[in-house]
Formats: C-alpha cells, structure tokens, sequence
C-alpha cells in the first residue's frame, strides 16, 4: 500500500533567492530609519528660509589690514550718520578733557597714556541711566564709518546692532575708580557681518552666555573709543573699539542638545547585521525541523503465490463446507 501524506514542504530560506529578498528588505528598513533621522536635521530646509529673505547690505570690501607706515593724515572726506546728521570734530564732547582724548592712537595697540580717558568712559557709563545713554547716541552707526573717521567719531554715543560672536571677562589695569573688571565681546554688525567690533561692556544681561563661538544678536550704545590694531591669526588687523555700559539681547530660541546622527556605512553595517541574523536563525530552524517525507512507502513485498490465492472469505468458508460433506459421506 502507499501513503502520500499532506504535509507542505518548509521554503529552504538559504537559496539565494531568499537570501536576496530577506537583504532587500532589511536594507529598504535601513534606509527608512536613515531618511526619518535625516529630515529631523533644520538645516536641510535652511534654504527655504532664505527664499523670502532680502540679502544683508554691506558697504563694500573692507581691508582691515594694517597698512605698512603711519597712517594716511588730513582726510577731510567724512561719511554722514545714517539719518543726515553730522558733527563737526571740534564739537564738544563734554565727558573727557580734549588733553585726554588727545591722547587716543590710532592703528596702535592700548597705551598707557591711554588709561586716563578709557578710565572716565567707563566711569560715565557707570553713572548714566542706559535709557539716557540710548537718548543722546547719534543712532546706528556703520563700521565703515567708524573705521575711516575714527577721530571724527571718538567720543559719540554709537548704537550698533549685529552678533555677538565671542564673550570672556577680562581684568581691568589698576585704576583710581574701582573697576576690577569687564567683558571684551566681538560684535559682527549688520551692515559688515565679516569684520568685528571689538566692544568692551560692564555688564552683561542675566543668563548671557560666555565662550569664543557664540552667536548672540544684540544691540548696544557705546562710546567709540579707537581704530585699535591687534594680531589675529593671519596677520595684525584694525578694529573699531567701542564702550558700552550693557547689551539688549535677543535670545534666540534653544534648540534641544543636538543627537549624533546616524552615518550611512555604520547603518549599512547594521542592516548587513541584522539580514546575517535573519538568514542564521533561518537555517538553524530548517536544521532542528526535518522536512516530511512525500514519498511513496511500501507496506511490504508482494509474494506471487499470494496473489493467486483467493482472498474473498465467503467462498473459502463454502468450499471448507463441501470438504467436510465429501469426507462425511
């Protein structure tokens, strides 16, 4: 007899053409979780914000280089302020004798003899209300402005907007007025974001961070006090040096700590991992479940003389019956 049992045969999960299938899909999920963690990045729509922005004006390339010999003398050309109104080099400013500010170099590091007016800037800013200071500046004020008329704008009340890249608290030189020390921060302004003023503040907003690589939009109003030369790293530059007794701050929104995304190859890896892992669990099932045998099986040999013999059992029994009859006779 044969028996044919109903069972289906388990797929074979390491042909190759399971193996691929199972690759492709682990790789297609890898890809998925890859482009799910790289649209939570903002700067990839950076640009569609700039779509509806005006680009920044700014008053031409500015050589902040410090030019070889002594600075070029009896420039009578002068940049009015932005809203027309411009005064004279001889006005008087009031706060510091005209033999202290006499004294302020140009295109020179700090000098000594210069303590005596950064000193009474510093002390007048200490003793004015900011909303005063902030009456009496000539409004916004360009670095361009600053940087080629410095002798005609030292002493002004300046209001300068932009960001604030860098912010540490420095020690102040031993002075008569009690200032132990203030805060030197670089401010990029608007009209020339490529180029610093350098502006010395006494106090900074409560919460203000510190450090070399901030971005912080501020504004402030500042006495200007100098075209100072210091070195940076390629070679010695000119900048603009204003005293400013505070800073309005705009804080910008914190953004949550930033996680470490994902790198394409170690998410390859991982999907290389888990398809390996997939194809050994794989085989390690078909290897403990052995596959049902679909085979004919054969009971036993069929003799000859056993399909000769008749098998049906009511004519056995009548010819058993006649046999007897016979012998009975």
């Amino acid at each position: 007899m044969l028996r044919f049992p109903n069972h289906p045969r388990p797929p074979n999960y390491l042909a190759s053409r399971h193996q691929w299938r199972l690759l492709v899909l682990v790789m297609s999920l890898g890809g998925i979780i890859w482009l799910a963690l790289e649209a939570r990045n903002p700067d990839h729509y950076r640009w569609l914000w700039q779509i509806s922005r005006k680009p920044a004006v700014i008053e031409g390339n500015l050589d902040t280089r410090l030019p070889p010999g002594a600075p070029p003398e009896g420039d009578s050309f002068v940049l009015p302020s932005p809203e027309g109104v411009y005064r004279s080099p001889d006005a008087e400013r009031g706060i510091i004798p005209a033999e202290n500010l006499a004294a302020i170099r140009d295109d020179q590091p700090f000098r000594r003899s210069e303590q005596a007016a950064w000193f009474q800037f510093l002390d007048k800013l200490r003793s004015t209300d900011e909303a005063a200071l902030a009456s009496r500046s000539i409004g916004p004020t360009t670095l361009i402005q600053l940087f080629r008329q410095p002798a005609e704008y030292r002493g002004e009340l300046v209001t300068i907007r932009g960001i604030l890249r860098r912010c540490e608290e420095v020690t102040a030189p031993k002075n008569d007025l009690d200032f132990t020390s203030y805060y030197q921060t670089w401010v990029f302004p608007d009209d020339n974001p490529s180029n610093p003023i350098v502006v010395y503040c006494l106090t900074l907003p409560q919460g203000f961070p510190s450090g070399m690589e901030l971005a912080e939009r501020v504004e402030l109003v500042g006495f200007f006090f100098k075209r100072w030369s210091y070195a940076a790293q390629d070679t010695v530059r000119l900048a603009p040096v204003v005293l400013a007794k505070g800073l309005a701050w705009t804080p910008a929104l914190r953004k949550p700590a930033p996680t470490q995304p994902i790198s394409l190859p170690l998410l390859v890896a991982a999907a290389a991992v888990i398809a390996a892992a997939v194809v050994l669990a794989s085989w390690w099932r078909t290897r403990r479940i052995r596959p049902a045998k679909t085979d004919c099986q054969i009971l036993g040999p069929i003799q000859p003389a056993e399909v000769a013999e008749p098998i049906e059992v009511g004519l056995r029994l009548r010819l058993m019956a006649e046999q007897e009859q016979e012998d009975d006779r």
